[in-house]
C-alpha cells in the first residue's frame, strides 16, 4: 500500500475512539437524496471510522465503505458485527485508492454490483479529496468515467485554498488545499457536469475549528 500518510492514519485510528457522530454533510446529503434510497447504492470513499457510512445505512441506504487503512476497516467490521442492526445494508472494504490496479478492480466490481441490482451509484466523499494527491484524484475520477456504466453522481465536501491558513484541531498531516476553479475546470474537461457548488465557513464546525470548505455535486455525462 503506497497511499500518502498511511502510517499517520493507521496510528490515528488506533487512538481515536470518539469520532462516532455523523457529520453535518452526511445529514445534508441524506435530506437531499432520501428519495433515492430504494434505487441507489452509496459508496463512501475514504470512509474513515464509518460514522457517515453507518448513518446512511441506519437510514435505509445500501452502503459500501472504502478506506485504505487496514486498522479502521478492521474496527468498522467489529463494530458492524457487535453493535449495529443495519439489516446487512453496509459493507466495508480496504482498498488503496492511490493504486491504479486496485481502483480499477473496485470500480469494475461496483459497476457489476449496481448493474446486477439495477441500482444507480452515489459516490460520497467527505474530507477525502483534500487528503489525497492530485494524481490520486485524477485516477479515481478517470476510473469512474471508464468503468461505471450506469447513472452516477459524486457528492463531496473538502477543504479549499482559503482554508490553508486557518486554525486546525489536527494539523500534523498532509492536506492539499484545493483551488476550486481549477478543480471545476478539470471536471468539466473530463466530462462531468456540475450540478451544485458552494463554499464558505460554517459548514462543518468541529470543536473550535470552523474550516473553509466547498460542497459539490457532479454527474457523469
Amino acid at each position: 500500500m503506497n497511499y500518502i500518510n498511511k502510517q499517520y492514519w493507521e496510528k490515528f485510528y488506533k487512538k481515536r475512539v470518539d469520532l462516532t457522530e455523523s457529520s453535518t454533510f452526511s445529514e445534508f446529503i441524506f435530506r437531499k437524496k432520501e428519495r433515492m434510497i430504494k434505487n441507489t447504492i452509496l459508496i463512501d470513499l475514504g470512509c474513515g471510522t464509518g460514522n457517515d457510512t453507518f448513518y446512511f445505512a441506519k437510514n435505509g441506504f445500501e452502503v459500501i465503505g472504502i478506506d485504505g487503512s487496514e486498522e479502521v476497516i478492521k474496527n468498522n467490521n467489529i463494530t458492524l458485527k457487535k453493535y449495529l442492526n443495519t439489516n446487512n445494508k453496509v459493507h466495508f472494504d480496504c482498498v488503496d485508492l492511490s493504486n491504479e490496479n486496485e481502483v480499477q478492480k473496485l470500480m469494475v466490481k461496483l459497476n457489476e454490483i449496481s448493474m446486477s441490482q439495477e441500482k444507480d451509484i452515489l459516490f460520497y466523499t467527505r474530507f477525502f479529496l483534500h487528503a489525497i494527491t492530485d494524481e490520486t484524484e485524477n485516477l479515481i475520477f478517470e476510473s469512474i468515467l471508464e468503468n461505471i456504466q450506469i447513472p452516477c453522481e459524486i457528492v463531496s465536501e473538502f477543504r479549499t485554498k482559503e482554508d490553508e491558513e486557518l486554525d486546525k484541531v489536527f494539523d500534523n498531516h498532509y492536506r492539499r488545499y484545493i483551488d476550486t476553479d481549477l478543480l471545476i475546470t478539470k471536471l468539466i474537461n473530463l466530462g462531468f457536469s456540475i450540478q451544485e457548488f458552494s463554499k464558505g465557513r460554517g459548514l462543518s464546525i468541529y470543536k473550535n475549528e470552523n474550516p473553509f470548505l466547498a460542497r459539490m455535486a457532479i454527474k457523469k455525462n
